[in-house]
């Protein structure tokens, strides 16, 4: 392996899989981190992006598979040998346990003297915004205050790695959103790895370098944030990723990888897939459309576009930034639309006459 890339990589995963029993929750993945990465496992519940944290964290034995950290082989090492820790969503702090004596509870065990202790304990919680909170106690403190504490003290012992098990997944709607820029600002001032969990792909999409999309024990796809968005590699990731329209249909025309697809619903939509072989494309073959909201044009008059259809406003939702208008077309398919909400905005409303359309490219086909 060339030497540059052996010093950014940090965590590499080797056919890793593990069962309880007859159940699998981890299929054979193989995985790469990088040194400074803020990675991502998303998916489902039930999809295996726990186990897999755990299974690095050294809280489960693999089945089968290998798992290194900077060259070291984890794999028969305890938890407390292993050059990672993990933050997790209760948070589990010592709820008898002042703040300081939470966040300088390793030092302590390690028997780090109280000077450099007290120093220590002083700088990681200025570094998560709570420099006077030393002497107040887990009850006094809010859900975004906690998961502070709990970040301070996982950073402390300056891991390798610091994995963030659904840290956030506690937290109200806007103290969350909040969160997250703040644990982004974080990981890029500390410097060091972060591999979070999350179901939440919105969250993924916001604090990511990379996306681990896993499904069934298994990785799916791993991308950046846009990668994945828009070059979704089946219709599991364009489904799971952001919103979509997706339409069933079969191939009825291919004309220089232009397709046309009829759905189920009689609409006959054209195509041009810029991702599948041409060999695939054969008339009568079943496929789904997706077509992101965003990328449907909405009006009241005719469209110039290789899509259109005419259709009724069934619901309209104003959401600060964006408008969300959901059309049914004159054979009862359901489109949703998202529009930027600007000033002077066109206004929709419900039994509204319009037109909606689309690009060819707009339309990702997948089997």
């Amino acid at each position: 392996m060339n030497e540059k890339i052996k010093e950014k990589l940090i965590l590499k995963i080797e056919h890793l899989s593990k069962y309880f029993g007859k159940i699998c929750a981890v299929d054979n993945i193989s995985l790469e981190v990088q040194r400074g990465e803020f990675l991502i496992l998303l998916g489902p519940s039930g999809c295996g992006k726990t186990t897999t944290l755990r299974l690095v964290a050294g809280l489960e034995d693999p089945t089968s598979g290998q798992i290194y950290c900077e060259g070291l082989f984890l794999n028969p090492l305890p938890p407390y040998k292993r050059p990672v820790n993990t933050v997790f969503q209760n948070y589990a702090l010592f709820p008898h346990m002042s703040v300081f004596e939470n966040v300088g509870y390793s030092l302590r065990v390690k028997r780090v003297p109280r000077g450099e202790i007290k120093k220590r304990v002083g700088e990681a919680l200025r570094l998560v915004a709570l420099g006077g909170f030393q002497p107040r106690f887990p009850r006094e403190l809010s859900g975004g205050q906690q998961q502070r504490v709990a970040l301070a003290r996982s950073l402390i012992c300056q891991p390798s790695i610091l994995l963030l098990d659904e840290p956030l997944g506690a937290l109200d709607l806007k103290l969350r959103k909040e969160m997250q820029i703040a644990l982004k600002s974080l990981q890029a001032k500390v410097g060091i790895t972060f591999i979070h969990v999350t179901h939440d792909q919105e969250e993924a999409m916001t604090m990511a370098d990379r996306i681990v999309v896993m499904n069934e024990g298994k990785i799916v796809q791993i991308g950046t944030p846009k990668d994945l968005y828009y070059n979704p590699v089946n219709r599991f990731v364009a489904d799971f990723i952001g919103e979509t329209n997706m339409i069933e249909g079969e191939i009825v025309e291919v004309i220089d990888r232009e397709v046309k697809l009829k759905s189920r619903n009689k609409i006959i939509i054209s195509a041009k897939p810029s991702h599948i072989d041409s060999g695939e494309l054969q008339i009568g073959r079943k496929v789904s459309v997706s077509v992101r909201p965003e990328k449907i044009v909405i009006h009241d008059r005719s469209l110039d576009l290789p899509n259109v259809f005419s259709g009724t406003v069934i619901g309209f939702y104003f959401l600060g930034i964006e408008q969300k208008i959901m059309v049914e077309t004159e054979d009862k398919s359901e489109i949703m639309v998202r529009v930027r909400e600007m000033k002077d905005s066109r206004v929709f409303h419900r039994g509204e006459k319009v037109k909606i359309g689309w690009e060819k490219e707009d339309g990702s086909i997948f089997f």
